[in-house]
């Protein structure tokens, strides 16, 4: 099975605007793909990516708000993530051809931004064998895009990323990397 996440293109965006400040221009429009076994999206000539843009009816908050600012903070408080969810079924329509076979079953979905731009993948929680005839859709709620998220009760876990170090000599009184003169 694929793995899941953001693609490069999306997490250099995030990390370019969070902390070089530089403008990341958010997706217009977001097209929905199915992705076989084999890491091809179906080509059947009936088969199209459904568009789902960005909006507070088509996705879901993280707290399940379908207006305002998510809120979401997972069960109790204490989740690994957070997610939006479609809140809209994402309908393929009707295969008229089979659009997979039992040994390349679809097994995931990408997300793609109106400039063709991959964005992230996901995987499905079973691979499917896509038949002529099959409907083929996402009832709402059924897609999600989670992110990782930080337990508050372990953040000092934070401290070490790249600098274990500084860490040491601050917080655990090792002795400090020898600066300029001090060398």
């Amino acid at each position: 099975m694929a793995h899941s996440g953001a693609t490069h293109t999306l997490a250099n965006r995030w990390l370019d605007a969070l902390a070089r400040g530089i403008a990341f221009t958010l997706p217009t429009e977001l097209y929905v793909a199915l992705i076989r076994q084999d890491g091809t999206e179906v080509a059947a000539g009936d088969y199209a990516r459904v568009q789902l843009d960005p909006s507070e009816s088509n996705w879901l908050g993280t707290g399940g708000e379908n207006s305002g600012a998510s809120a979401g903070e997972g069960e109790a408080g204490s989740a690994e993530y957070v997610e939006v969810v479609n809140g809209v079924q994402i309908d393929f329509g009707q295969a008229s051809s089979n659009w997979s076979s039992s040994d390349n079953p679809v097994d995931h979905f990408d997300l793609f931004d109106n400039a063709g731009n991959w964005l992230c993948r996901g995987n499905l929680t079973d691979a499917k064998v896509i038949n002529n005839g099959d409907p083929v859709y996402f009832e709402s709620g059924e897609l999600f895009l989670r992110f990782p998220i930080v337990n508050p009760a372990e953040a000092s876990t934070l401290i070490t990323v790249g600098a274990d170090c500084v860490r040491d000599s601050f917080i655990r009184g090792c002795d400090p990397l020898p600066r300029g003169d001090d060398a």
